[in-house]
């Protein structure tokens, strides 16, 4: 549950008010490797046992045809599709630079049809230059 801290004018923000509660609850972990386990052994069937146990719904393949597909997106806004599109070439890019590369990286991807950002980053023997270039070419 999420827990909202307001501090008064002059009030300042303390290592008490960030500290957590636990983790998650020894016994869920237990059910949850007792499921990946178990899917680990008996694969397609267990997943079929637990969608049916925890889903309700009765699967005779895990195949999705191109119709389910099209229908589906059919469903989704054009404004969803495009952050979709945004955060999938983020993720795209953020993993690419995990790559070893030269000294000298220069990314880009599309933010929004109108715009696209390039990231230019500068590797000073493997650690960041202090100076790095981000723009938006608007076009």
């Amino acid at each position: 549950m999420m827990r909202r801290i307001v501090l008064e004018r002059g009030q300042r923000l303390t290592d008490a008010d960030l500290a957590r509660s636990g983790g998650v609850d020894a016994e869920i972990l237990g059910v949850a490797a007792g499921i990946v386990e178990d899917v680990r052994l008996r694969g397609d069937e267990a997943v079929r046992d637990y969608t049916a146990k925890f889903d309700k719904v009765e699967l005779d393949s895990f195949r999705v045809t191109r119709a389910e597909i099209d229908a589906a997106v059919e469903l989704v806004s054009d404004e969803f599709k495009d952050a979709i599109s945004v955060a999938a070439g983020a993720i795209e890019d953020f993993h690419a630079r995990q790559v070893p590369q030269s000294w000298f990286t220069v990314s880009r991807w599309q933010q929004a049809p109108s715009r696209t950002f390039t990231h230019a980053r500068c590797l000073s023997r493997g650690s960041p230059c202090r100076k790095a270039a981000s723009i938006w070419d608007r076009r």
